[in-house]
Order: structure tokens, then C-alpha cells, then sequence
């Protein structure tokens, strides 16, 4: 994508308004049982800085930083910071106001997903790490909680899910048909509903080689080069179904950051300059057979997981 700026918008106004109820709809769906009992809702500022004066002087150096510290413009799946983790940092007092940061860096939806690869992956969020970026009382102030294929952020400069960054994950399932027992798999279900709907030219088109290295992805600007199938090389129907996937996938984005998540695209061109590339190692048969070794097999398409 290039970066935010104001142009005349080529998406049909009708299919943006669409995505936009469906995505905050999905933004704001009721989550099953979740791990805590329900928490106080309160503005960011507010709640950081309240949670600050109950901290001491080693609790506060080991926690915040400045806002232009630069581990802040690093998203990764694991904790970049080496800072004591939430579990060892904190006391029982403490603690509830990290799961207050937790429940307002993601949507209801998005809460009931994050339980499975929470344990998982980073041991609870006792086993992440807090870092607070600015000061609550005067300034731009930003909260993250990482870990094991973990980044979540709330407060100020987030720009939907693109202008800080954000990063999950759950390493369950992989090489494996449909993913099974991976808490995102609704997000690959949804890519393949595209599939599906791809004509074959159109598939040869979205299948690429292999991926490239996550860590290495940037924005590019205007004129940047993306693997894979056009959006606005689909007809209605394609189109339909990848604003599906769009939906999907932000659906555990807090409503507001859904909404400028949208915004930021259609600010950039339009949805249908978005590509969608497949890859063929990451393909798989009913059989279990990988696309790779079979590419002109006839019968049903594979299930693509990346």
C-alpha cells in the first residue's frame, strides 16, 4: 500500500459501504466466555496513568519508555523487549490493570480467538511483556503487550492495522489440510471460499512461488509491486467474497481501528488495487497430496494455508 494521503476513490461506494457494516459488525459480535470476569471499561490515557501511580520507581523504569523509542516501531511475533514479563513484574494488584490494556487492544470477537493461542504460545499473559510508550498525563502515549506470537497495541497513532502494526499467530496445524485445530483458520477457510470462485486462469495467476520472509514485508509506495491476483481483475461475485476475507480478517480489530483499517486502503488507491497471492508449497489436496507435486491435477481445488 502506499502511504495515507487524499485521492478520488474507485470503489464503488455501494460495496464500501457494505464492507465497513460488515467488518464493525464483526468488530463488535458478543465473544464466548472469556478468562477474566468482565472489566471496567476506560479511556487509554486515563487507564495508564492511574495504573502508573500504583507502580514503583523499578516497576516504571522496567515499563515505560519514551514514545520515539524505537522498539516501538518493531512488530514481531515475539517479544522484542527483554523486559521481566507481566506474571513476574506485577502484583495481584497490578495484574488487573495489564488485562484492562488486553481488553481494549482488540474486539469481543477477537477475545474469545486469543484465548487458545494466549496459552499456547506465550504461557497467559503472564508470560508477556508490557511496554508502555510516552507519558499518559502529556504527550502521545501507546500500549503493547507482546509475546509468543503476540503484539497487541491501543492508545495513540494507531492507524487500523497498518500504521503501528500488529502481529498473531498460533503454530498449530501447519502443513496440515484446512489447519485443523488452529484458531485462524477461519481466515484461510475464508481465503479458499475465494479459491473456489477463481477461474483457472485466474488461479495461475494468484499462485506464486515461495513466500516471502514475514519480517521483510514493507509498505511500498506508489508505482510497488505485488505478487499475485488483482482484485479488480474479479467479477462481482470474486469481489464479494474477498471483501469477506477483508472482513475476516480484521474482525478482532477494535470497531475504530476496523473502520480506519478500511479507510487507510480505500485512501490508497481502492480495494481493488489489493492483490491476493497463494503459494504453491502451501497448498493441499483432500488427500493430503501438495499442489507443488500435482499442479494440473483435476477434481476439486486445494486448500491453500498461506
Amino acid at each position: 500500500m502506499t502511504s495515507h494521503q487524499d485521492t478520488n476513490l474507485t470503489l464503488m461506494p455501494t460495496r464500501r459501504q457494505v464492507l465497513l457494516g460488515i467488518g464493525c459488525a464483526a468488530a463488535t459480535v458478543a465473544g464466548s466466555r472469556w478468562l477474566i470476569p468482565e472489566v471496567q471499561a476506560m479511556p487509554h490515557r486515563q487507564l495508564v496513568s492511574e495504573f502508573r501511580r500504583g507502580l514503583s520507581r523499578e516497576q516504571i523504569e522496567a515499563i515505560f519508555l519514551p514514545f520515539d523509542h524505537p522498539s516501538r516501531q518493531i512488530v514481531n511475533t515475539i517479544a522484542i523487549r527483554k523486559a521481566p514479563h507481566i506474571g513476574t513484574l506485577l502484583n495481584a494488584e497490578q495484574v488487573p490493570y495489564a488485562w484492562r490494556l488486553w481488553s481494549a487492544m482488540h474486539s469481543e470477537a477477537g477475545k474469545s480467538r486469543f484465548v487458545e493461542p494466549l496459552k499456547a504460545e506465550a504461557g497467559g499473559l503472564d508470560g508477556c511483556v508490557l511496554s508502555i510508550y510516552g507519558d499518559p498525563d502529556q504527550g502521545p502515549c501507546q500500549s503493547v503487550i507482546s509475546g509468543g506470537h503476540l503484539d497487541l497495541r491501543a492508545g495513540d497513532q494507531l492507524h487500523g492495522g497498518f500504521g503501528d502494526g500488529i502481529g498473531w499467530g498460533h503454530q498449530i496445524g501447519n502443513h496440515q489440510l484446512r489447519v485443523p485445530g488452529n484458531v485462524w483458520a477461519h481466515h484461510s477457510d475464508a481465503v479458499n471460499r475465494l479459491v473456489a470462485l477463481l477461474e483457472p486462469e485466474q488461479l495461475n495467476r494468484a499462485v506464486c512461488a515461495a513466500p516471502p520472509n514475514e519480517l521483510l514485508l514493507q509498505v511500498q509506495s506508489t508505482g510497488g509491486r505485488f505478487e499475485g491476483l488483482a482484485v479488480r481483475a474479479m467479477n462481482e461475485t470474486q469481489q464479494a467474497a474477498f471483501c469477506e476475507l477483508i472482513t475476516t480478517v480484521i474482525a478482532s480489530f477494535t470497531s475504530e481501528h476496523a473502520k480506519t483499517a478500511m479507510d487507510d486502503i480505500a485512501a490508497n488507491g481502492s480495494f481493488e488495487d489489493l492483490h491476493v497471492a497463494l503459494y504453491r508449497d502451501f497448498g493441499f489436496y483432500d488427500d493430503g497430496v501438495r499442489f507443488s507435486d500435482q499442479p494440473d491435477r483435476d477434481g476439486p481445488r486445494p486448500y491453500f494455508q498461506v
